[in-house]
Order: structure tokens, then sequence, then C-alpha cells
């Protein structure tokens, strides 16, 4: 039997067939659900709030060049919030 660290709530909010609750994420895939999470929240998205915690990925969506300022920017906004 696996030992269970981190659970989080499925976003799908998907219901477990036995019991009719809200199914979980557990372990790895709890961990990935939270960074994606992370990452697709704006800065100052969400209410009562006092951090702007989030990765803005959406100011570099069409941006190609891995140079830009904008570029560079996210990158460090999203390392902040993960380990934040």
């Amino acid at each position: 039997m696996a030992l269970v660290f981190h659970t989080d709530l499925d976003v799908d909010l998907t219901r477990n067939e036995f019991s009719g609750d809200i199914s979980v994420k557990l372990n790895k895939q709890a961990i990935r659900q939270s960074i994606i999470n992370l990452v697709l929240t704006r800065p100052g998205e969400r209410p009562f709030s006092l951090s702007s915690l989030g990765g803005g990925i959406e100011d570099v969506v069409f941006e190609n060049d891995e140079r830009s300022l904008e570029y560079l920017a996210l990158e460090k906004r999203v390392q902040r919030t993960i380990n934040k």
C-alpha cells in the first residue's frame, strides 16, 4: 500500500462512485494539479487574498521569443509562486 503525503480535491469535481463524495487526487497527481492551478492563476485574481499569488501565464500566451522580457519575468514569477 502506497503512503499518501499530498492530497487535493479533483478540480473536475468528479464523484467517488462508492461514497458519492468529490474525488481526490493523491501524491504526484495532487502536486501536478496544484502547480497547474498556480501557473494558470492570474496575480491578484483570488479575492480576499492579500498576496498577488499566481503565475500569470496569460501574459505570454502568444509570445514566441524565449528571450523576451515578458517571458523571463513569467519564469521568475512562476518560480516565486511555486516556492511560496
